[in-house]
Protein backbone atom coordinates (compact mmCIF):
# COMPACT_ATOMS: atom_id res chain seq x y z
CA UNK A 1 0.00 0.00 0.00
CA UNK A 2 1.06 3.15 -0.77
CA UNK A 3 2.39 5.78 1.94
CA UNK A 4 0.10 8.85 -0.10
CA UNK A 5 -3.63 8.94 0.24
CA UNK A 6 -3.74 9.80 -3.75
CA UNK A 7 -2.02 7.14 -5.81
CA UNK A 8 -2.03 10.05 -8.55
CA UNK A 9 0.49 12.40 -7.79
CA UNK A 10 -0.52 16.14 -8.25
CA UNK A 11 1.34 18.04 -11.58
CA UNK A 12 4.45 20.44 -10.75
CA UNK A 13 3.46 24.12 -11.43
CA UNK A 14 5.37 25.31 -13.70
CA UNK A 15 7.82 28.23 -12.94
CA UNK A 16 5.82 30.98 -14.48
CA UNK A 17 2.52 31.07 -14.55
CA UNK A 18 0.80 33.22 -18.00
CA UNK A 19 -1.60 35.67 -16.97
CA UNK A 20 -3.72 37.44 -19.31
CA UNK A 21 -2.67 41.13 -19.25
CA UNK A 22 -5.04 43.46 -17.86
CA UNK A 23 -5.11 45.69 -21.11
CA UNK A 24 -6.26 42.27 -22.82
CA UNK A 25 -9.33 42.71 -20.36
CA UNK A 26 -9.54 46.50 -20.65
CA UNK A 27 -9.97 46.37 -24.44
CA UNK A 28 -12.54 43.54 -24.06
CA UNK A 29 -14.20 45.96 -21.40
CA UNK A 30 -14.00 48.55 -23.70
CA UNK A 31 -15.13 46.81 -26.80
CA UNK A 32 -18.18 45.42 -24.62
CA UNK A 33 -18.57 49.16 -24.06
CA UNK A 34 -19.05 49.94 -28.19
CA UNK A 35 -21.18 46.85 -28.56
CA UNK A 36 -23.75 48.25 -25.89
CA UNK A 37 -23.82 51.71 -27.16
CA UNK A 38 -24.09 50.65 -30.53
CA UNK A 39 -26.95 48.75 -29.07
CA UNK A 40 -28.24 51.64 -28.17
CA UNK A 41 -28.11 53.19 -31.20
CA UNK A 42 -30.04 50.09 -32.70
CA UNK A 43 -32.83 50.64 -30.18
CA UNK A 44 -33.13 54.24 -30.80
CA UNK A 45 -32.91 54.30 -35.18
CA UNK A 46 -35.37 51.60 -34.32
CA UNK A 47 -37.74 53.44 -32.55
CA UNK A 48 -37.45 56.30 -34.94
CA UNK A 49 -38.44 54.52 -37.96
CA UNK A 50 -41.28 52.82 -35.70
CA UNK A 51 -42.73 56.33 -34.81
CA UNK A 52 -42.60 57.12 -38.26
CA UNK A 53 -44.19 54.55 -39.71
CA UNK A 54 -46.47 53.94 -37.43
CA UNK A 55 -47.30 57.86 -36.89
CA UNK A 56 -50.32 59.62 -37.40
CA UNK A 57 -51.98 57.95 -40.28
CA UNK A 58 -49.06 55.10 -40.86
CA UNK A 59 -46.27 54.99 -43.57
CA UNK A 60 -48.30 55.91 -47.20
CA UNK A 61 -48.39 59.69 -45.72
CA UNK A 62 -44.79 59.88 -44.41
CA UNK A 63 -42.74 62.15 -47.39
CA UNK A 64 -40.34 59.60 -49.20
CA UNK A 65 -37.02 61.41 -48.08
CA UNK A 66 -37.41 61.49 -44.63
CA UNK A 67 -38.58 57.90 -45.06
CA UNK A 68 -35.36 57.09 -46.60
CA UNK A 69 -33.14 58.99 -44.08
CA UNK A 70 -34.59 56.75 -41.19
CA UNK A 71 -34.14 53.82 -43.10
CA UNK A 72 -30.85 54.61 -44.25
CA UNK A 73 -29.69 55.37 -40.54
CA UNK A 74 -30.94 51.97 -39.36
CA UNK A 75 -29.01 50.34 -41.52
CA UNK A 76 -26.28 52.77 -40.69
CA UNK A 77 -27.13 51.19 -36.49
CA UNK A 78 -27.22 47.74 -38.23
CA UNK A 79 -23.54 47.86 -39.72
CA UNK A 80 -22.37 49.13 -36.46
CA UNK A 81 -23.45 47.20 -34.67
CA UNK A 82 -21.58 44.57 -36.77
CA UNK A 83 -18.27 46.56 -36.70
CA UNK A 84 -18.90 46.50 -33.36
CA UNK A 85 -19.33 42.86 -32.30
CA UNK A 86 -16.83 41.21 -34.20
CA UNK A 87 -13.75 42.47 -32.78
CA UNK A 88 -15.38 42.36 -29.65
CA UNK A 89 -16.10 38.36 -30.09
CA UNK A 90 -12.79 37.70 -30.83
CA UNK A 91 -11.36 39.44 -28.48
CA UNK A 92 -13.59 37.77 -25.81
CA UNK A 93 -12.60 34.16 -26.87
CA UNK A 94 -9.18 34.97 -27.12
CA UNK A 95 -9.07 36.63 -23.15
CA UNK A 96 -11.59 33.49 -21.94
CA UNK A 97 -8.92 31.21 -23.50
CA UNK A 98 -6.28 32.73 -21.64
CA UNK A 99 -8.00 32.86 -18.49
CA UNK A 100 -8.80 28.84 -18.83
CA UNK A 101 -5.11 28.30 -20.07
CA UNK A 102 -3.65 30.16 -17.03
CA UNK A 103 -5.94 28.52 -14.61
CA UNK A 104 -5.32 25.40 -16.00
CA UNK A 105 -2.01 25.54 -15.20
CA UNK A 106 -2.43 26.46 -11.76
CA UNK A 107 -4.88 23.46 -11.05
CA UNK A 108 -4.72 21.23 -14.04
CA UNK A 109 -6.64 18.41 -11.86
CA UNK A 110 -9.60 21.04 -11.89
CA UNK A 111 -11.27 20.77 -15.46
CA UNK A 112 -12.79 17.64 -17.05
CA UNK A 113 -12.53 19.13 -21.05
CA UNK A 114 -9.12 19.78 -22.65
CA UNK A 115 -7.39 23.36 -23.29
CA UNK A 116 -9.60 24.03 -27.01
CA UNK A 117 -13.04 23.76 -25.11
CA UNK A 118 -12.56 26.90 -24.08
CA UNK A 119 -12.64 27.98 -27.81
CA UNK A 120 -14.81 25.42 -29.04
CA UNK A 121 -17.33 25.48 -27.08
CA UNK A 122 -18.43 28.74 -28.15
CA UNK A 123 -19.52 27.28 -31.71
CA UNK A 124 -21.26 24.31 -31.03
CA UNK A 125 -25.13 25.19 -31.23
CA UNK A 126 -26.72 23.90 -28.40
CA UNK A 127 -23.86 23.08 -25.72
CA UNK A 128 -22.96 26.43 -26.08
CA UNK A 129 -25.32 27.71 -24.09
CA UNK A 130 -24.06 25.86 -21.03
CA UNK A 131 -20.51 24.88 -21.52
CA UNK A 132 -18.79 28.05 -21.47
CA UNK A 133 -20.37 28.84 -18.25
CA UNK A 134 -19.06 25.42 -16.92
CA UNK A 135 -15.42 26.55 -18.01
CA UNK A 136 -15.70 29.73 -16.46
CA UNK A 137 -17.41 28.67 -13.17
CA UNK A 138 -14.81 26.00 -12.85
CA UNK A 139 -11.83 28.78 -13.37
CA UNK A 140 -13.53 31.01 -10.62
CA UNK A 141 -13.59 27.86 -8.15
CA UNK A 142 -11.69 28.56 -4.76
CA UNK A 143 -8.86 26.36 -4.64
CA UNK A 144 -8.61 24.61 -0.43
CA UNK A 145 -5.93 25.69 1.25
CA UNK A 146 -2.82 23.42 1.33
CA UNK A 147 -3.29 21.29 4.54
CA UNK A 148 -0.35 19.34 6.38
CA UNK A 149 0.44 15.93 6.69
CA UNK A 150 2.27 13.47 8.70
CA UNK A 151 5.29 14.55 6.89
CA UNK A 152 6.28 18.23 8.02
CA UNK A 153 7.79 19.13 4.72
CA UNK A 154 5.04 17.35 3.00
CA UNK A 155 1.69 19.09 2.37
CA UNK A 156 -1.30 18.20 0.52
CA UNK A 157 -3.27 21.10 -1.99
CA UNK A 158 -6.27 20.68 -3.84
CA UNK A 159 -9.03 18.05 -3.00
Amino acid sequence: MSVFENPRPYALLPGRIPRPSRWMLIRVSALLAAVALSGVFALYAGVRLYTLIEGDFGFATVPQAQLDATDSQYETAGRIQVCAYAPCAVMFIVWFFRMRRSTGLMAPDRFRSGLGWAIGAWFIPIANLWMPYRIASTCGEPRPRCRPTASPTVHRCGR
